[in-house]
């Protein structure tokens, strides 16, 4: 058995949610998005063709001499439960590059207005009214990206046995924007003996189970509308309109 035919048989022996995991890892050879859409356009990437394809063969020898109608209904499971760890995965990363030039945004914001807090005491000035709370934005950009960080590792750990299912470059961006927030609500802390960005166990939990949450009620909806299951789409998604 030549090397492309023992890889092929190897692939089509995992589970679908192996199949999938995979995947993700694969996809975690590159170190950016662009990087590994790129390598999906030219051929060194595979495409949901690919991986479909083994998730199908896969149940097919798992389920041999099964009735042709048994077997499409097995196999749309194992699409299902394949397409819904690599659909999440790209939803925590989707969302985290979406936000990521306004995080950069409020970031800059949270660093003005502390020169200028820093500025006006040295001075002796008054606080201008107009501006932001500097206190206020510190702490409010400190509990979005450790609430997004920690929305990703309960994603991490409840869906993928703890592995990491950001890319290189992403990981890295959101390890040092929360880096950064703690470093300047450390600043506070220091130099005016507050105690901003001070967040319950409790509290912070909540709001980063709320997000993956909210990540896997879209994502298994998006599933249920990409297999034509509009009905049970719209049934997730009616509680959280009506909470809207």
């Amino acid at each position: 058995m030549k090397g492309a035919s023992k890889l092929r048989a190897v692939e089509t022996a995992l589970s679908p949610r192996q199949i999938a995991l995979l995947e993700i890892e694969n996809w975690r050879k590159f170190p950016t998005p662009r990087e590994c859409l790129v390598a999906m356009m030219d051929g060194r990437a595979s495409t949901s063709d690919d991986w479909a394809g083994q998730v199908r063969e896969s149940v097919r020898l798992k389920h041999k001499g099964a009735k042709p109608e048994a077997l499409h209904r097995l196999q749309r499971e194992g699409l299902r439960e394949a397409w819904f760890l690599l659909a999440l995965a790209g939803r925590c990363l989707l969302d985290l590059e979406h936000d990521r030039e306004a995080i950069g945004l409020q970031r800059r914001l949270v660093h003005a207005l502390t020169m200028v807090l820093f500025l006006t005491a040295q001075s002796k000035s008054e606080w201008l009214e107009q501006l932001p709370d500097p206190l206020q934005e510190a702490e409010k950009f400190l509990f979005r990206v450790r609430g997004l960080q920690d929305a990703v590792r309960l994603i991490e750990r409840e869906y993928f046995g703890g592995r990491s299912i950001l890319f290189e470059e992403t990981e890295a961006w959101l390890k040092d924007e929360v880096a950064s927030a703690e470093s300047l609500v450390g600043l506070y802390n220091q130099t005016c003996n507050l105690s901003v960005g001070v967040e319950s166990q409790d509290s912070a939990f909540k709001r980063a189970r709320d997000l993956a949450a909210e990540w896997v009620t879209y994502t298994r909806a998006e599933i249920h509308e990409k297999l034509d299951e509009r009905e049970d789409a719209t049934a997730l998604l009616k509680p959280m309109f009506g909470r809207e």
